[in-house]
């Protein structure tokens, strides 16, 4: 899988106030706005990295596509994330290394939109 070059964070909903992604656009000098369906670009995967630890770390329920896009991910702030992939090859290159690291998957869950 290539490397991350760049990535993308679509916000769907935000609960609380996103404290890690109002520090992350400070940091880049960015005004601290946010929304339903605000999107915020990162140039590079050290930036992509960032945003989307960000993210994750917020109660926010968001897309994240990196690319190039072997893969999408939909987290919410239930803490659950679903991975995408237009390929199974792509989703086990992801999905593999997370349960070895001892994250948990959940059988026959639907995402209800």
């Amino acid at each position: 899988m290539a490397p991350i070059g760049s990535a993308s964070v679509t916000i769907d909903r935000v609960v609380f106030e996103p404290r890690h992604l109002i520090g992350f656009l400070s940091e880049h000098h960015l005004p601290p706005q946010y929304g339903h369906e605000w999107c915020i670009t990162a140039e590079s995967q050290p930036e992509a990295e960032g945003l989307l630890e960000a993210a994750l770390g917020d109660w926010v329920d968001f897309v994240f596509i990196p690319a190039p896009k072997p893969f999408v991910i939909y987290a919410d702030h239930d803490e659950y994330a679903t991975f995408y992939a237009n390929t199974k090859s792509n989703l086990n290159r992801v999905t593999q290394p997370l349960t070895a690291a001892g994250f948990a998957t959940v059988p026959d869950y639907e995402r209800e939109f």
